[in-house]
């Protein structure tokens, strides 16, 4: 099957799932699909003694001293805290800084995650990093026919002859986007639920490449928008 890329067609704005009403329509072909972890990582040896959360609300959330923010503590098992601020959730680690929407997923709040993860690279210059990413994820109930022809393989006529039983099926291609790569992966499970995933990735140890890779965010999201449609519309 030979793909032919489609024009982006990306309406702007899709909300957080909220049960079935979190469904949405993302791309021309009208199929269902539900936005699942956005969000913006940046892989590096992060000082936590200075990522509190007075820190982080000082140095990434530029807050003046006293405001208020949400501090999440896990209560039943050991885990990272979580500070959340106006619809961003940050999450700081030893090996990296993980940042997503809180409320909705949108150009906008992507955009609020990856300036809050830049601020962090700025303002900690002398952080050892080694790579920043964006990911854009959409959950299906049901892949579309057209998807599922995409991760179908030989492989599964043979396997089908020996008695095995395919579980889930996993495909995965990366491809040079701008200055760094572009993963794209289908997952799908036994039931013919499944994920499309896109993770923008840029390796680098400078902090300013980094930065302005982040910067990238709103040419990030039409992309995989327009490799949405070109998956689900294929052979239409």
């Amino acid at each position: 099957m030979r793909l032919t890329l489609r024009r982006p067609i990306y309406s702007g704005h899709i909300a957080r799932a909220q049960g079935d009403e979190g469904n949405v329509t993302c791309y021309s072909s009208g199929m269902p699909a539900t936005p699942q972890d956005w969000n913006v990582v940046v892989n590096g040896a992060w000082n936590l003694a200075i990522l509190t959360p007075s820190g982080i609300s000082r140095r990434l959330l530029q807050l003046p001293e006293g405001t208020p923010i949400q501090v999440l503590v896990s209560v039943d098992q050991p885990g990272a805290i979580r500070i959340g601020h106006e619809g961003s959730l940050i999450t700081p680690s030893s090996g990296r800084l993980f940042v997503e929407p809180s409320d909705e997923f949108t150009v906008q709040s992507l955009t609020n995650a990856a300036v809050i993860a830049q601020r962090a690279l700025q303002s900690l210059p002398e952080t050892p990093v080694s790579a920043a990413g964006v990911n854009i994820k959409f959950g299906f109930d049901a892949l579309p026919d057209t998807v599922l022809d995409l991760v179908a393989s030989p492989l599964d006529d043979a396997l089908a002859d020996g008695h095995y039983t395919i579980e889930g099926r996993h495909v995965r291609r990366t491809v040079q986007w701008q200055d760094g790569l572009l993963n794209i992966e289908i997952d799908e499970r036994n039931n013919a639920s499944g994920v499309i995933s896109f993770n923008f990735h840029r390796a680098s140890t400078d902090p300013q490449a980094l930065r302005a890779w982040l910067g990238r965010v709103s040419e990030m999201i039409p992309v995989a928008d327009t490799l949405m449609a070109t998956m689900t519309e294929a052979g239409e």
